[in-house]
């Protein structure tokens, strides 16, 4: 038996490795189904990603609509909405 104990943030980041490795026709119809239902169900969709939300389904979807946006334009703003990257690059490096 392995004692190890994997924290939520090993799970995040295997969820989002594969994310940005799959094919980037896929990434993008994630990428629409997740706007579309952010549209379709504002409410349910902000909740989830907001600070209210239970800490591993709000890490989760943000990882997920973060992942499948990589090298996009909408890379900065998504669904849920992240800040453009243009801050100071020695105070808050962009990624």
């Amino acid at each position: 038996m392995n004692d190890d104990i994997t924290s939520i943030y090993q799970l995040l980041d295997a969820i989002e490795a594969v994310i940005k490795a799959a094919d980037p026709a896929k990434r993008e119809a994630l990428t629409r189904t997740i706007d579309a239902y952010a549209e379709d169900f504002p409410e349910d969709f902000f909740w989830a990603t907001g600070s209210q939300a239970p800490m591993l389904l709000h890490h989760l979807l943000n990882t997920i609509d973060s992942a499948c946006r990589v090298g996009t334009i909408t890379d900065a703003g998504g669904a849920i909405g992240f800040a453009p990257c243009d801050g100071d690059q020695d105070i808050f490096p962009c990624p």
